[in-house]
């Protein structure tokens, strides 16, 4: 199975989580990883994400693609 990880959720990669589960990807797992639970939660209750992870080294392992939502202050660090 295929992974894809969105860090950090917004409305932006939210956005982007709802477009590909449109597109009909097959065998591909989303993951989201946030600071927030509530976001986590409300993030897989509507269906962007399919793992909430809190944990962001484990979200992100073995992922093909990598999408960060983060401010652009944080991307560097990361």
């Amino acid at each position: 199975m295929k992974k894809i990880t969105i860090v950090g959720i917004s409305d932006i990669s939210a956005s982007i989580g709802l477009s590909l589960r449109k597109s009909g990807i097959k065998n591909t797992e989303i993951v989201g990883t946030a600071a927030s639970r509530k976001v986590l939660r409300q993030a897989k209750d509507i269906g962007v994400i399919d793992v909430a992870n809190s944990d962001i080294s484990s979200a992100v392992k073995d992922s093909g693609l990598i999408i960060l939502d983060l401010p652009l202050s944080e991307t560097q660090d990361l």
